[in-house]
Formats: structure tokens, sequence, C-alpha cells
């Protein structure tokens, strides 16, 4: 693996992603903050193609000619995004991609941040604690919608019980400081510099929108569309492993309003990311599935995919989980002509980053296409 890259993209404006849709009285769009692996793998398959003039812009969309689909198949690879099933994708020279995470540059240093472990909280002030929950038994996942943070329930910590009210609610992330402390469960107390909310780094804005159908407007349809402007000194970016060197295109676009985006790519050994835990992990692979005779402690940085049988599985002592969804997708007709195939439909488990199981075998994830396009990242503390 040692065509290893740092791959950036920073927003030349506002951004908007696929994200909450409301249909009631305040009808609205809200983009996600982050694009989705499917966006990103889209995103460098594209840039890819253009640099070598692959794919070509027509009135009715992009389009690949005829004289250059081999090459651009042998590029970019020939399997679609709308099933994660699929056990061997092709990617062409991609061979991996992490998941999307928030890349800072500030006075010649730069970090990495992640979605908090669930075993983090924060409450009474700055602060953030390791819980012990050393009183629940089996399995301990989130409740209702409305709550955003860890429902404590008699959660020791240092012989004192924390309540659920004195939790600050929020969604945290922590850099390469708070990850190599917490992977060497080296404190039980985090402080504040160590860890940032993202909602200090994306500012929101609102615009009223109008429906279109057929690119008319129609009668009525408004809507108020809430997309994001990202803090100058930050961009989102993945490590990307290749077969041989790429070559991407200055900028590309993402999303379904198409917000441009600048790329950027550099081999990571030359970057000062190296020696971060979880940028380690991604480079070396197999620290991300180890095995071992006894509990261990595994934490999901990225989204994870899984059967829907995921936690009837005897291999957890306890897991802890602010959500889980739902991911089904519906194969094509006209890709697959195949009968048996058209109406084929696959439904996985979603469960967020962040999410913490304590096992006795490595996690039974959906492996394949998934893997390859930044789901189901663990890392074994």
């Amino acid at each position: 693996m040692n065509n290893v890259y740092l791959i950036t993209f920073t927003p030349l404006d506002t951004f908007f992603f696929g994200g909450q849709v409301s249909f009631s009285d305040d009808y609205y769009v809200k983009s996600a903050q982050f694009p989705s692996p499917s966006t990103i793998m889209g995103a460098l398959r594209a840039s890819m193609l253009m640099k070598k003039g692959y794919l070509l812009q027509h009135k009715k969309g992009r389009f690949v000619p005829a004289e250059k689909s081999k090459a651009a198949a042998d590029l970019t690879g020939i399997t679609a995004l709308d099933a994660l099933d699929i056990s061997q994708p092709d990617f062409g020279i991609i061979e991996q991609v992490s998941p999307c995470f928030l890349y800072q540059t500030t006075n010649n240093t730069c970090d990495a941040w992640f979605h908090l472990p669930n075993d983090i909280v924060k409450f009474k002030g700055s602060d953030f604690y390791q819980i012990v929950f050393d009183d629940l038994k089996g399995l301990a996942s989130n409740c209702s919608k409305k709550q955003t943070s860890i429902p404590l329930r008699k959660q020791k910590h240092e012989n004192t019980y924390v309540k659920a009210k004195e939790v600050q609610p929020g969604t945290f992330f922590g850099g390469k400081n708070f990850w190599t402390d917490y992977m060497a469960n080296a404190k039980s107390v985090y402080y504040s510099n160590d860890i940032i909310d993202p909602s200090d780094y994306f500012t929101e804005h609102r615009q009223v929108g109008i429906g279109l159908a057929q690119r008319q407007a129609i009668d009525g349809a408004l809507y108020v569309k809430h997309d994001y402007e990202l803090h100058p000194n930050c961009c989102f970016a993945i490590i990307a492993c290749f077969r041989e060197e790429p070559a991407f295109t200055e900028t590309i676009v993402m999303g379904g309003e198409q917000s441009i985006f600048r790329i950027h790519c550099e081999h990571i050994h030359e970057n000062p990311l190296k020696g971060h835990p979880i940028i380690e992990a991604f480079i070396e692979s197999s620290k991300t599935a180890q095995s071992k005779a006894e509990p261990t402690k595994q934490v999901a940085v990225s989204p994870l995919i899984a059967n829907a049988t995921f936690f009837e599985n005897e291999i957890f002592s306890r897991c802890f989980i602010n959500s889980t969804g739902a991911v089904r997708m519906l194969y094509s007709p006209t890709k697959h002509k195949d009968s048996k195939q058209n109406l084929k439909t696959d439904a996985w488990k979603m469960i967020p980053a962040g999410a913490v199981f304590f096992t006795t075998e490595p996690l039974p994830l959906n492996r394949g296409l998934a893997d390859k396009i930044g789901y189901n990242k663990v890392l074994t503390c």
C-alpha cells in the first residue's frame, strides 16, 4: 500500500448534500454536513475520468464515448453504487477509500477530526468524561428519537452516579491528541481543547427555493433550503489507496445542487497527519480487524453496514449506540437484464459512527463494496 494519499475537498462556496426533508407545513430540505461515501467515490471517479478526457459533458449530462469505454473502465472500474452486497467490486485503480473526515490546518499544523465514541460524554462544565456502564446487562442502545445524548441510567464514574440531566447534548469530534489518549485508555477525563463542536465550523445558511418539474417552476411549491458554509481553515478529506498514482482535475462538483469543490492530492507520508492513530489504522488496514480471545472494545469511526440480524449475534457483551437506521436499495432493471435481479432488494442495518462495542470476536459486518467506499471502519482498543 505505497500509493496512499490524502485527498482534500475544499468548498468554494456554500454546499448542499442530501439530508433531512420535512413535508409538514414548514416544508424544508436540509443538507447533511458531510458528503456520503457514495458521493465521495462518485467525485473521485468523475474527476479522474475528466482529467484523462474520458468523461465528456453534454447538455443532457456527462457521458463516456464508446471509443474511451475500455480505458475508462480500466481507470475507475465498472461497479455501480446501487447495491451494498457486491463482494468484489471493481473500482479500477482505486483500491480503498476511508470515511470522510474534517481536516483542519492552522499555523502550519493540521489535525483530523472524527466523531467521538459514544462512551465519552460532556457534563458539568466543559470537560468530557469516559463513563463506565457497569450495571447495564446485554445490549444498551439509545432510545427516543428526541434524545441526542446517551441515556445515562445509574452509570458509575469514580463512585459517583451521573444523572442524564447533567449531560450536555450535542455531537462532538476528537482530534489526534484525543484519539491517542483514548486508544491507550490513558484518561478518564478529556479536555475541551482536544475536542471540537462541529457547529463552530459549519455555518448554516437558509434561502427560499421553489420546486421544479421538467425545469418548470411549480406554483406554490415553496420550501426553505438549509445549506452550509465551512470554516476557512477546514475542508473535507479522505485517505485513499490506489494501484498507481492518480491524477485529478482542479475542481469537481458534488451533491444534488452541484456544489463546487477544489481537490488537492498529496502522498500521505509527506503530510504531518502521520502518527494520528485513526489515520495510521487506515494506512495499515490490519489494525482495524484484530481478533482477540478475550472481549475487545471496538469503536466505529465510520457508519457501519450490517445485516438485519446483527444484534442477535452472541459475541456482544454490551454496546453503546446512539441510534440505528436502515438502508434499502432496489436494483435497476436497466442495469440488470436478468429478471431475477430486477426486483431484488437488499436491506441493511445502518449504525452511525461513534458506536462502541464490547465483543469476543470481530464485528460481523457486510464486507466488499461497503469496505471499499468508506463504511465499516472499526478501531480495536
